[in-house]
């Protein structure tokens, strides 16, 4: 499977590599919308009942809010680095969306108060959709201060330092946003149109140019999917734009369903899951309680 950082899923022991065999790309250009007879990515077909497959046994504990980490405006998009000691998330704290950072000692520790990630974060537009990268030398996120929301990579010497300017990372569709990546940066996955579709590019070396988008045509559909995490699970959010669940697909069993738990899905809006290996605790956004805090639940 895909070693990814930000949304790293692994429910088994399986090694941390892709099988290439389950996942193929088309090099045509990319519509907005594209048949699943053409879809270049064979992704799963959708499962919502309790019947067999995986899946129906990755399930999770009533989800708690981080409490530490909340405030009296929006906190979305969490991504964590792979120890889980450093979480990247996005917040309206200060007016507009921006970017920040909390940090703790271990996993029973409190989270230190979140601190903004300055050096990128500005008033005229609004910064969401960290990625980190597992040694947080490299973050991806979405900014509109193009005028329309991109995606953008800033990088650093290390990670105690601040990260130097960022760029816009040219792709071949507009109003990309909710970037994840491989933990070696080579394959990124991504939201971008209206409604939001989920596109997948690769790349031969963090210096070579992206490919051409590839639409996830069988994980696309009339609703909006976004928010995704890249790994042989791929866990993400689809729905209206403000009414949300969380989802989960296997690339390699051909199943998609959404994400069982108790109280994980509500009636409010679920969006922006991060799901972390070993124990597999799920983060995500949740507007349960009025506004959209940060949750993190157990798995089952």
């Amino acid at each position: 499977m895909l070693a990814i950082g930000c949304g790293r899923v692994g429910y088994d022991p399986r090694s941390d590599a892709v099988d290439a065999s389950l996942v193929t790309f088309d090099a045509a250009p990319i519509d907005a919308r594209v048949e699943p007879s053409d879809a270049a990515l064979d992704a799963p077909s959708v499962v919502e009942d309790d019947a067999g497959g995986p899946l129906a046994r990755v399930t999770f504990a009533t989800p708690v809010r981080i409490d530490a980490l909340s405030s009296e405006t929006p906190d979305v998009d969490p991504c964590l680095t792979p120890d889980e000691l450093a979480i990247y998330f996005a917040s309206d704290r200060a007016g507009s969306r921006d970017l920040y950072v909390s940090r703790r000692e271990s996993l029973d520790a409190p989270w230190s108060a979140p601190a903004p990630i300055a050096e990128l974060n500005t008033t005229a537009a609004n910064e969401t959709d960290p990625w980190i990268s597992p040694d947080e030398r490299t973050l991806y996120f979405t900014t509109n201060a193009s005028g329309t929301n991109a995606i953008w990579v800033a990088r650093r010497a290390s990670a105690d330092v601040p990260f130097e300017a960022p760029t816009m990372v040219a792709l071949d569709v507009a109003n990309a946003c909710c970037a994840t990546l491989s933990s070696d940066e080579l394959t990124m996955m991504f939201s971008a149109v209206g409604p939001l579709d989920l596109y997948v590019v690769t790349r031969a070396s963090v210096d070579a140019p992206w490919s051409a988008s590839v639409a996830m045509t069988s994980l696309n559909t009339i609703d909006d999917e976004s928010n995704p995490s890249l790994s042989e699970l791929v866990v993400f959010d689809r729905g209206a734009a403000d009414v949300r669940d969380l989802w989960i697909a296997d690339l390699a069993t051909s199943e998609t369903r959404v994400v069982g738990g108790t109280d994980v899905n509500t009636a409010s809006d679920e969006r922006d899951p991060w799901l972390a290996d070993g124990p597999g605790r799920l983060y995500f956004a949740s507007s349960r309680l009025g506004q959209h805090d940060l949750y993190v639940a157990e798995r089952n």
